[in-house]
């Protein structure tokens, strides 16, 4: 009898001892979740600051993560695209994730057009410690006002050319003109207003001194000043 109570005693010591472990590691456990909750809610403030569109994707094409931003092109419920807007299939999203995962050379920053704006997309891989893919994070950035930049840097870089060409044309052609001009008006000096010749050397007078104001406006778009005001004939702008 003895040893029976003795045996219940240990074997009450040990559950006591089991409970006690077990509502330790429950509270540890309890800690931790908190803890993971709190750092993942600490994330998700801070990648919702951002102004990319970003989201984490898994292997299987499950979002895990996304910022606020990313709302407009990755809503709830939808998988990951290839124009963020829900268009890309399963195996070309298979294909795009062994692509990163190898590191093979791709267009890893391709510029998309959505709601009258520009995005370029970027893409990255996820490794764990071992090495492997665990998933990709997605990024989406508004370019539109870079490429609206560079697109006037170009045009300006076309009118400075433009400009540099009008002013050698204006140069060879304005000598050729002059010497017609002058040539034809000293002709008519010496012509009877009542000769045939008369008109024809006043054709070409005139048209000398058309082209040489076709070369002067060519060259005066070219350069590009600002408008200013001023007063003119009426007439002479209807007429020209």
């Amino acid at each position: 009898g003895a040893a029976i109570a003795v045996m219940v005693v240990v074997g009450g010591l040990i559950v006591a001892s089991l409970v006690r472990v077990l509502h330790v590691d429950r509270e540890r456990l309890a800690t931790a979740r908190s803890q993971i909750l709190e750092e993942r809610e600490k994330l998700q403030s801070i990648i919702d600051c951002m102004a990319d569109a970003v989201v984490y994707v898994r292997p299987n094409g499950t979002v895990e993560l996304r910022n606020r931003a990313a709302q407009r092109f990755w809503p709830e419920g939808t998988p990951p695209d290839g124009d963020l807007q829900a268009r890309r299939s399963p195996e070309r999203w298979r294909q795009l994730l062994g692509t990163l995962s190898r590191s093979e050379p791709a267009e890893m920053h391709p510029v998309f057009q959505a709601q009258g704006r520009f995005y370029e997309e970027s893409y990255a891989p996820v490794h764990d410690a071992r090495g492997e893919v665990q998933g990709m994070v997605m990024a989406a950035r508004d370019v539109t006002e870079r490429l609206e930049t560079q697109k006037w840097r170009m045009q300006e870089e076309r009118m400075a050319v433009v400009g540099k060409l009008a002013a050698a044309l204006a140069h060879e052609l304005n000598n050729p003109l002059g010497a017609i001009a002058l040539f034809a008006q000293h002709a008519l000096d010496g012509v009877q207003p009542r000769d045939p010749l008369h008109d024809h050397l006043g054709t070409v007078l005139r048209n000398a001194n058309l082209c040489k104001k076709i070369v002067r406006d060519l060259l005066e778009y070219a350069r590009q000043r600002p408008p200013e005001r001023r007063e003119v004939v009426l007439a002479e702008v209807i007429a020209d």
